[in-house]
């Protein structure tokens, strides 16, 4: 049994026992002014109807029953809306059968555009399976009350059961059609589905292309711009102080400080232009990008690095391993110049469709909400590229007790 609902059947449901209801309303009243003039009794299987129809109207309109309920809260509302009119129709039999007894074919037929209603719901959200034992039990059903009736009139069962047996058939045959299309729009549905996923990823990867492009264009004008500038600017520092006479000691102290200042910059912004162009994650995938990532930190310092890289992250989407590359490069950097730790971890695991990835250190820790520290370390940024993934970033630390980074992104797709 199909336990969600079909978008928009409960509303069309609802608008047609409204209608439904409204329709028999207008039966009753008519029969109740023609019985003040011809003395014709308005026959009493059209207020159970009209009954059965506000009983459904409310239950339609209740969103608690639904909840409460759940996968029973149709099959209960369709039963309702096949019962009903069953039960109007043997009452209104066994009132007038006796006086007419051709009556029970007309009667028959009247049942098919009632029974209609729940038989195309049900072949709407259900399968065809459903469709054909909701055909054969209304039969069931109405071949038995009806035999209830007709024995003690003593009328031709054959009749009867021809009448039914004809009638079950054409339902089956419009449920039959009702399914086939529903089937078909599910199948153009998903195919729709499918072909905006492919169309949402292709131009997710154009754009990567672009941001991609676009970063190496601005490391090339970096790398021709401002580092030459800071390399030629060292190297004419280095120069004055060869020059420089050795009583100049304040001079010589000022030109040290400007030189480490001038090297330290341009450490940094080659630093920055390699990180701008992530050309290993392009080139490698984001499993052997942190791979390399993880080795340089630790050909660069004393620390003593483990990881868990499972070969699943590299079917993430392109923008997510941007994304958790970055936010792993810039962890790793912070380890590396503020942690003093000896020891370090990246791990990265799946929990049915959340990805998390933690690093770790045993470093000196720090006050997390400390003035300025945010910026000096990345962290907001860290966070900024969190939030674009749709994920949080949680930050742990304190003073001598280290330091642990977790990524979380839940719903990724793949």
């Amino acid at each position: 049994m199909r336990k969600k609902i079909e978008p928009g059947l409960l509303k069309i449901f609802r608008f047609i026992e409204i209608l439904e209801a409204v329709v028999l309303l207008m039966l009753v009243i008519l029969l109740e002014l023609l019985n003040t003039e011809s003395q014709i009794r308005p026959t009493s299987h059209y207020y159970l109807n009209l009954i059965g129809c506000l009983l459904l109207i409310g239950y339609l309109s209740w969103p608690w029953l639904m909840r409460s309920l759940k996968q029973f809260y149709l099959p209960i509302a369709l039963t309702i809306a096949t019962i009903t009119p069953i039960l109007s129709n043997r009452l209104y039999l066994q009132i007038q059968l006796e006086q007419a007894p051709n009556l029970l074919i007309t009667n028959a037929w009247e049942l098919i555009p009632l029974l209609f209603i729940p038989l195309v719901i049900m072949a709407w959200n259900y399968n065809l399976s459903f469709v054909f034992l909701f055909s054969m039990l209304s039969g069931l059903f109405d071949f038995l009350l009806t035999t209830a009736v007709a024995v003690g009139l003593h009328l031709n069962m054959y009749t009867i059961l021809g009448v039914i047996f004809i009638r079950t058939i054409s339902l089956m045959a419009v449920g039959f059609l009702v399914v086939q299309l529903m089937d078909t729009q599910r199948e153009q549905r998903h195919k729709l589905t499918e072909a905006n996923l492919k169309l949402s990823l292709y131009a997710n990867t154009l754009e990567q292309l672009a941001v991609s492009r676009e970063r190496n264009r601005l490391a090339r004008e970096l790398h021709d711009t401002l580092a030459h500038t800071l390399s030629g600017l060292a190297v004419q520092l280095e120069a004055l102080n060869t020059v420089l006479s050795p009583k100049e000691t304040e001079a010589k102290i000022m030109l040290e400080h400007a030189l480490h200042t001038t090297r330290s910059g341009l450490m940094e912004t080659r630093r920055a232009l390699r990180a701008l162009r992530a050309t290993q994650l392009d080139d490698f995938g984001l499993r052997q990008a942190l791979s390399n990532l993880i080795q340089n930190v630790s050909e660069r310092s004393s620390l003593h690095f483990t990881s868990s890289l499972p070969d699943a992250i590299d079917s993430l989407p392109p923008h997510i391993e941007q994304g958790v590359y970055r936010i792993a490069q810039e962890s790793l950097e912070n380890v590396l110049k503020h942690s003093n730790a000896t020891e370090s971890s990246l791990t990265i695991s799946f929990e049915g469709h959340l990805f998390r990835m933690r690093i770790k250190d045993n470093g000196s820790g720090f006050q997390i909400h400390s003035a300025g520290l945010n910026d000096r370390m990345g962290l907001t940024g860290m966070h900024e590229r969190a939030a674009v993934l749709g994920g949080s970033l949680a930050i742990t630390s304190s003073p001598e007790n280290g330091t642990e980074i977790q990524l979380e992104i839940p719903d990724y797709d793949y």
